[in-house]
């Protein structure tokens, strides 16, 4: 067994990580003895890796790091969704250009 759930706490900081996202699971890893964040999704896709935490306990610092993390990740994540629509737009617009150019070549050559 290389990793075990991690359902509760003294502190209950893996309840309030929880309630950031339900779908969170805190682990702990044997070999390299850290815990891991993971997003469970569903019985066929059942968990994905999300980050490992830098510390050697559970402690309020682990709430901040997820938080901190999700915030990152969603900045990028907007960041690159504005790059595309934007290449989208650009795309569009060139293809109404050459659209109109051709129109505008055809009713030259009538």
């Amino acid at each position: 067994m290389e990793k075990i759930i991690v359902k509760s706490d003294a502190l209950g900081v893996i309840d309030r990580i929880k309630a950031w996202n339900k779908k969170y699971e805190v682990y702990f890893n044997f070999i390299n003895k850290k815990f891991m964040l993971y997003l469970f999704e569903n019985e066929l896709k059942p968990c994905t890796y999300c980050l490992t935490f830098p510390y050697d306990q559970i402690d309020e610092r682990m709430i901040e790091y997820v938080q901190k993390s999700e915030i990152q990740n969603r900045k990028a994540l907007l960041a690159e969704i504005e790059e595309s629509n934007a290449l989208l737009l650009k795309q569009e617009q060139k293809k109404l250009i050459n659209q109109m150019e051709n129109i505008s070549d055809s009713k030259r050559n009538n």
